[in-house]
């Protein structure tokens, strides 16, 4: 945009003008000169399957600016975050139909979770205009939304707990950072860990996992969600993006190119073992500072559903002459 300005009376003399549309990034000289950079369609990435072995293997889904990818119960479909230079959306993949399907229009969404029996999504949508807010909706796409919890903060769904009716989720205020374990009946609040991002709930609902920094770097924790004193470090030298195996055996997480797996017990109180790698790979990682994870893993426990980025695409640079005179046959002068 471009507006007639008074240095002498530090005012603008004028409405503004649309002078270039899309633009990334600018520069104006004072010889009249524009160069600019177009906004170029979002970064794209492939869902892929990665084995124990880090043998990888292409879905047939379209290439996407995806994040948050969330694996059924059932193992069956994929419900993700999809983004567009005009919005984020949700959507979901059918892993036996090959189909993309998209399930949110209303406002910007993302981070998407399952129900305990796949009937429905929970996700964040900044639909209210004030903040980041919680709601569900069936998969089949019937129904409206249902709103669950609504406060005025950013409040990310991370996990549900198949055999209650509990809410792991995060929330972020304008000095606070912490998970939470909430009533989806009644917003009640049930447990709360500060400084925790990305949680996992364990297939029975008793414990969370979790990465926080108090160690002075992200580190891998586990703690009991019933509120009772206890917690483990899990990762060792650095770990983040906890993920549950199904049957509970198992705590997988990522460090940087690696992923980790701990063999787990949780029948009286919680035990573990030492970590150790199954594959290394380039795939995508999530975003502590955006509360993201990149993967998920099948429900048998030998395939992760992984992010594969697509090579960056170039970038052009456009340059506008005679700037000055352009911006004059839209009624600017130069004072």
């Amino acid at each position: 945009m471009a507006v007639p300005f008074s240095v002498d009376r530090v005012e603008p003399r004028g409405t503004p003008t649309l002078a270039v549309e899309r633009v990334a990034a600018y520069g104006v000289s004072e010889t009249g000169l524009l160069m600019y950079a177009p906004v170029n369609s979002a970064p794209g990435a492939r869902l892929v399957w990665v084995d124990r072995r880090g043998q990888s293997t292409d879905i047939a889904a379209p290439v996407r600016s995806y994040s948050n990818p969330r694996l059924s119960p059932d193992g069956a479909r994929v419900a993700v975050t999809v983004a567009t230079l005009e919005q984020r959306s949700i959507w979901i993949f059918d892993l036996v139909r090959d189909a993309l399907v998209r399930l949110t229009f209303d406002g910007e969404s993302g981070w998407p979770v399952w129900s305990g029996n796949g009937r429905e999504v929970v996700y964040a949508s900044n639909r209210s205009g004030t903040s980041w807010d919680i709601y569900r909706k069936a998969t089949d796409g019937t129904g409206v939304e249902a709103s669950i919890l609504i406060k005025p903060l950013l409040q990310i769904p991370h996990a549900v707990a198949t055999e209650s009716s509990l809410l792991a989720l995060t929330e972020i205020g304008p000095s606070s950072f912490h998970t939470a374990m909430i009533s989806m009946r009644d917003g009640t609040l049930k447990m709360k860990a500060r400084n925790a991002w990305t949680p996992s709930l364990s297939p029975d609902g008793r414990w969370l996992a979790y990465t926080s920094n108090d160690a002075g770097r992200y580190e891998v924790y586990v703690q009991p969600t019933s509120g009772a004193e206890g917690r483990w470090q899990i990762s060792m030298e650095g770990g983040v993006e906890p993920v549950w195996s199904a049957s509970g055996s198992e705590l997988f997480y990522r460090h940087g190119d690696q992923m980790l797996a701990v063999d787990v017990a949780t029948n009286s109180t919680f035990e573990h073992r030492k970590p150790r790698k199954i594959f290394e790979g380039r795939y995508a990682l999530g975003d502590v500072k955006d509360d993201t994870r990149a993967y998920d893993v099948a429900p048998d426990g030998h395939r992760f559903l992984m992010l594969k980025p697509e090579p960056e695409p170039s970038i052009d640079l456009n340059v506008v002459v005679n700037w000055h005179q352009e911006l004059q046959r839209f009624g600017h002068t130069r004072e």
